[in-house]
């Protein structure tokens, strides 16, 4: 859409945008000023192209608050991440995923120790089949598995501490979790009371037994 506007410094994106396309932002050498009218979850929210600003100088996104966070860092199997606070951990955005391809969260990106999985990170991603989240996780933000249609398998580590308000809204696929601790472990976990609204989820499948209906919470 702007490939080669090599003098265009600033670009603002109302929060109404749901996609943006391959190369969009091509070769925009002069582009330094990115700002998203919505807030981050929102952005998070949009079907981005692995390539969306391929050849581009943005770095960084200014939101609606004023805050910012480096999303085009890119490493392992694609996944988009930024670095956190500490500068030694990272959250997964999850921008450039929605392949047809099966989706495995490592421990680290780029030497960064995965701690989160963002609100919304996936979200709308319909064809992604699985996902292997790995050992050093801790939250699963809201939404952040919502609309992805064709998700038939989750594995949860047994650090995840907290999954967020309708982290898999209308996976209607995927029935069982997988989780790699105990009963006890998962019911130790802090829940949101939506956390599986919409989804077709009635069990979970832990290392001693299945946990199922009710007793999810």
């Amino acid at each position: 859409a702007f490939s080669g506007c090599t003098s265009l410094a600033s670009v603002t994106v109302p929060n109404s945008v749901t996609s943006i396309g391959e190369s969009a932002f091509f070769c925009c050498d002069g582009l330094s000023d990115f700002r998203y009218a919505g807030t981050r979850e929102q952005w998070n929210r949009i079907r981005l192209d692995e390539n969306w600003n391929e050849d581009s100088p943005i770095r960084d996104i200014r939101f609606e608050d004023s805050a910012t966070h480096a999303p085009t860092q890119k490493g392992s199997q694609g996944l988009a991440y930024k670095v956190n606070d500490d500068g030694k951990t990272c959250t997964v955005i999850g921008q450039g995923t929605c392949k047809d391809r099966n989706i495995v969260i490592p421990e680290k990106i780029d030497g960064y120790t995965v701690t989160s999985i963002d609100g919304g990170a996936f979200f709308g991603c319909d064809r992604l089949p699985s996902v292997v989240i790995g050992n050093s996780v801790t939250s699963v933000g809201e939404y952040a598995f919502g609309m992805c249609l064709s998700l038939v398998s989750v594995t949860i580590p047994n650090s995840v501490t907290s999954i967020g308000k309708q982290a898999f809204e209308n996976c209607k696929r995927l029935t069982d979790l997988r989780y790699a601790g105990t009963k006890r472990e998962w019911k130790k976990i802090s829940l949101d009371t939506y956390w599986r609204d919409g989804s077709a989820i009635r069990s979970v499948t832990c290392a001693d037994g299945v946990i199922k209906g009710l007793f999810l919470h």
